[in-house]
């Protein structure tokens, strides 16, 4: 094996413009290759504060049909807090509910920072912190009783403590939102602006700003509120949406109005891929994609590699006369090859963290609650490169290496290593006239 890496070494000094070129040509594959892995690592990976997403489902609009068939209506909204109280939580397969009413932005202020800056405002319930793992500097998160009590508390992320007090002690101080004073109960550390499900600058209790008026009569599916779902262990997400259609068959004979969930609940894949719809086919043309990027340079530069191997006939064939074996020289090439495929790999992969950085936007598939972009300034972070390397990138990495590695190299060793010694030898006399 070492003989083979100083034998690669000195093939790369002698062929500058093909080691150039099968380096450059790697690196650019890999970096398409892992602009789509980044994209799909952001919306499926275990990042903080979803730690749990393989659990976590998400709903936040259903339609509503009625009428017979010449006269059929329809209408589309969010979720009714009946609707999330008697559908939802009483599913089998789901551990815990999380409400959030649709109140997204307001103008928030403090005694050190009179002007009213918007900011990106959740108003969320207790199970929202028993759904994400978010991490606390300091304090506690709201409890079921600041809920029901409609306390004005708050939990705020570092950057905005530090904004509104100078970087003083915030906690248990008080700041203002729209005009009405919340006290902070605890703070967490920032999350990023490309996950808008958990993403914000601050939290408080749903029941301070959105009351859901008594209804006459049966009680309507559509309202202000969204829903987010923790699976149990050993559940799917198909198995909660069939038992979802099940309990409100009832209230179709209730009221004679048919509910759609369009997909819902759904994971965050679920609506990155197919906006809630069924994701099997959108995955499977991404990894499609993948392939291509990786397979097609690599057949490119497997005939850059019959090119060159042309020139070593004789190699070939001297080596064949000492007894080399068609594994042996297989190995070798792989080997050579494969020093080439790591360098082109591993710059591609620094590229692409590099443009993903860069172009975080691509990356969003859903508004940021409550705020324009352009507002964020200071008050919240984006797409790093940290976010985005776990154990799964890195192992995209080498996999692509190894599978642009073995096609360019394989392909050409074949067939060279079949011809026999003297066949070797007179190919590389009649190439060198």
């Amino acid at each position: 094996m070492r003989q083979n890496i100083r034998q690669a070494l000195r093939l790369m000094r002698e062929h500058r413009l093909y080691s150039t070129i099968y380096i450059a040509g790697t690196a650019v594959a890999v970096l398409m290759a892992m602009l789509v892995a980044f994209y799909l690592h952001l919306h499926r990976g275990h990042i903080y504060p979803e730690h749990e997403r393989g659990r976590t489902l998400y709903m936040d609009q259903i339609s509503l049909e009625w009428g017979d068939e010449e006269n059929r209506s329809m209408s589309m909204g969010s979720l009714s807090l009946s609707f999330i109280q008697d559908y939802l939580l009483p599913l089998e397969g789901v551990e815990r509910v999380s409400t959030e009413a649709l109140l997204w932005g307001a103008e928030v202020s403090s005694p050190e920072t009179p002007k009213p800056r918007p900011m990106s405002v959740r108003h969320v319930d207790q199970e929202h912190w028993r759904i994400f793992d978010y991490e606390f500097i300091s304090g506690e998160p709201f409890s079921e009783a600041d809920v029901s009590a409609a306390r004005r508390v708050a939990v705020v992320s570092r950057r905005v403590a530090d904004y509104l007090f100078a970087g003083e002690e915030a906690m248990g101080r008080d700041f203002f939102l729209d005009d009405k004073a919340y006290r902070i109960v605890g703070i967490v550390r920032d999350v990023p602006y490309v996950l808008p499900n958990s993403f914000g600058h601050i939290w408080v209790p749903h029941t301070c700003s959105m009351k859901e008026e008594p209804r006459e009569g049966a009680p309507t599916v559509l309202g202000g509120y969204q829903a987010k779902l923790l699976m149990k262990g050993g559940y799917t997400p198909e198995q909660i949406r069939t038992a979802l259609s099940h309990r409100l068959e009832d209230y179709t004979k209730a009221t004679g109005q048919q509910v759609r969930l369009d997909g819902a609940p759904y994971t965050t894949l679920d609506k990155m891929l197919a906006g809630g719809g069924d994701t099997s086919r959108t995955l499977a043309i991404l990894i499609a994609v993948v392939a291509l990027f990786l397979i097609v340079p690599a057949l490119n530069l497997s005939g850059l590699n019959s090119t060159i191997l042309e020139g070593r006939l004789a190699e070939i064939g001297v080596r064949k006369a000492f007894g080399a074996t068609r594994l042996d020289l297989m190995m070798q090439f792989i080997v050579e090859n494969f020093l080439l495929s790591f360098i082109g790999a591993s710059i591609g992969f620094v590229l692409a963290l590099f443009v993903a950085s860069s172009l975080e936007l691509i990356y969003i598939y859903d508004a940021v609650p409550g705020v324009d972009l352009a507002d964020l300034g200071d008050l919240a972070s984006g797409l790093s490169p940290s976010l985005l390397l776990d154990g799964w990138t890195m192992l995209y990495l080498i996999v692509g290496a190894f599978i642009i590695n073995l096609i360019s190299s394989l392909l050409p060793v074949l067939q060279f290593s079949r011809q026999g010694i003297v066949s070797s030898l007179l190919d590389h006399h009649a190439n060198q006239k």
